[in-house]
């Protein structure tokens, strides 16, 4: 079939904002392994628009404009939706407006 493009806008744990891009021959489908995911997380499939006004587009991607203080227990259910969108095929970008976790600098002996 011939590909086209999604961009799926979800709530994540805690209310972050989620927005999922792919590339698929089948959108139905992949539309509903993306609701699955999230829904096995905590998460939700959120109606065009709910999502995008906290991010600004720039050079292709999205840029979170305001971003939403994370508990510790709802990063590690974001990371692991993450991680499971990214396994899927027809997944190609997702942007959160999570807020940055300072990198933690490793001193080696």
């Amino acid at each position: 079939g011939s590909m086209e493009e999604i961009v799926c806008e979800a709530y994540g744990p805690g209310g972050v904002g989620i927005i999922i891009e792919g590339v698929t021959d089948n959108k139905n489908r992949t539309i509903n392994e993306i609701k699955f995911i999230l829904s096995e997380n905590n998460a939700n499939l959120a109606g065009q628009g709910a999502v995008v006004w906290a991010f600004a587009k720039k050079d292709g991607a999205w840029e979170a404009t305001m971003r939403l203080p994370m508990t510790e227990g709802d990063r590690e259910t974001l990371d692991e939706i993450i991680a499971t969108l990214e396994d899927n095929p027809d997944i190609e970008n997702i942007y959160t407006n999570a807020e940055e976790i300072p990198e933690i600098e490793l001193v080696s002996e």
